[in-house]
């Protein structure tokens, strides 16, 4: 028996497959950073992949299913984040 794209779950057929976030964060955060901050990063890099794939706040808001004043803000506080280092 030969496995096909059509076996293969939505989203995992060629050229469908939507990147996933993939974070810095690990087990050797405790303790080092709050969890807030470990979560709103991940947060962010997830914004970032689906602004990267959609190129549509309004989409991005859509398929996240947050209003998009979320993602806005969200993607705003990251690049505060970012230039304060």
């Amino acid at each position: 028996m030969r496995i096909s794209c059509e076996d293969l779950p939505s989203g995992l057929a060629a050229g469908t497959q939507r990147p996933v976030a993939i974070s810095e964060c690990g087990p050797h955060d405790i303790g080092k950073r709050p969890l807030k901050e470990i979560t709103g990063n991940i947060e962010r890099e997830l914004i970032n992949e689906a602004l990267t794939v959609y190129k549509s706040v309004g989409k991005v808001a859509e398929v996240l299913q947050v209003d998009r004043s979320t993602v806005f803000r969200k993607t705003r506080n990251g690049l505060k984040t970012q230039k304060g280092k």
